[in-house]
């Protein structure tokens, strides 16, 4: 229902040239609507709307409200550098810098993870099961790992043509862009947020995304203005290294504090063989997939069709060779996905 929403509106605001305040109404409506039909919907799951109590709702928007908050946080943590941009290098540079800051949309795959994630963890972590609780992270990294780590290889390999296929030449400084930020992608492997929600530790995150924010900024900044008197012409990637060491940093510190939480260490918390298993292979498989198509003056669709192929029949026939389970899991991940698409 919020999905179809927010596509009505921007079709709305686009074909009747609706102003600014009519849109936020429009959005702020379609939010009271959604709020509306899942009170409706739990009414109905419970009996009926009578036997509703109010009783925990403040003792719950307090704990939603720093769900809110550091999405919020988030949000603003990622237009920082694009602020700076803007603010130093002016408006060419804030357009090349904009169309190469692409977030890979991976929504998809992290969705179908969260929505089992955080109820079992409730339970596990009602139940005292924090070692369950950590094995369930450490297969929900090594199950994102098997597509994640691929799609990064391959992005990274072939971001020229990547860049090539959708933007005009003279956006081509883009790809270092393009390719600083995706060194931030295998990060989303680590879905530490729902375990963070899940054991009632929402507060960690929010301080994570606040410090994400203030190291952002001030690496942004410095990087920018060392970067500028004399080497200008690198001073376009400051703010996007910034970005995506300030993320790496609040990785590693909420990993970090969720594993000794969990009585663990990032020894254990982590399935590291399967993550040095799949980039190996990643490696190999882009490597194989460059050397082949490298050189080709075709269109870039047809290169990176011919690429793509290429490299997930390297990437699945190693791992059946090197590890089957790998393997099976894969295959089986492709199936929940294509399912989950289906249905949506």
């Amino acid at each position: 229902v919020g999905a179809v929403g927010l596509v009505a509106i921007a079709v709305l605001a686009y074909g009747l040239d609706w102003g600014i305040r009519e849109t936020l109404w429009s959005l702020s409506a379609i939010g009271a609507g959604r709020c509306g039909v899942g009170w409706l919907a739990l009414a109905l799951s419970m009996g009926s709307p009578g036997t509703l109590s109010m009783s925990g709702v403040g003792t719950l928007l307090g704990y939603a409200s720093r769900i809110g908050l550091n999405d919020a946080v988030g949000s603003l943590s990622r237009a920082v550098d694009r602020m700076v941009v803007l603010t130093f290098l002016g408006t060419a540079d804030l357009a090349l810098y904009h169309v190469g800051a692409i977030e890979v949309p991976v929504s998809l795959m992290l969705a179908a993870v969260v929505t089992v994630l955080v109820p079992e963890v409730s339970r596990l972590t009602a139940a005292g099961q924090l070692d369950a609780v950590a094995e369930l992270f450490r297969g929900a990294v090594g199950r994102l790992a098997l597509l994640i780590l691929p799609l990064f290889f391959f992005l990274y390999v072939h971001a020229e043509t990547v860049i090539e296929l959708y933007l005009p030449a003279e956006y081509s400084r883009t790809t270092e862009v393009f390719r600083i930020f995706l060194l931030a992608l295998p990060l989303r492997c680590a879905v530490y947020n729902p375990i963070l929600v899940g054991t009632g530790r929402a507060t960690w995150a929010l301080y994570g995304s606040l410090g994400d924010l203030c190291v952002n900024v001030a690496l942004s900044l410095f990087f920018v203005q060392a970067l500028l008197p004399a080497h200008a012409q690198w001073a376009l990637l400051g703010p996007a290294v910034a970005t995506v060491l300030a993320t790496w940093g609040q990785v590693a510190v909420l990993v970090t504090l969720l594993a000794r939480s969990l009585g663990q260490s990032w020894r254990v918390v982590l399935p590291w063989a399967r993550l040095g298993r799949v980039s190996v292979v990643s490696l190999l498989a882009a490597a194989t997939s460059l050397s082949v198509t490298l050189g080709w003056q075709g269109s870039p669709a047809l290169r990176l069709v011919i690429a793509a192929i290429l490299f997930w029949v390297v990437v699945t026939a190693l791992l059946w060779r090197w590890d089957r389970s790998d393997w099976d899991e894969l295959i089986g991940l492709g199936r929940v996905l294509l399912r989950r698409e289906g249905v949506s």
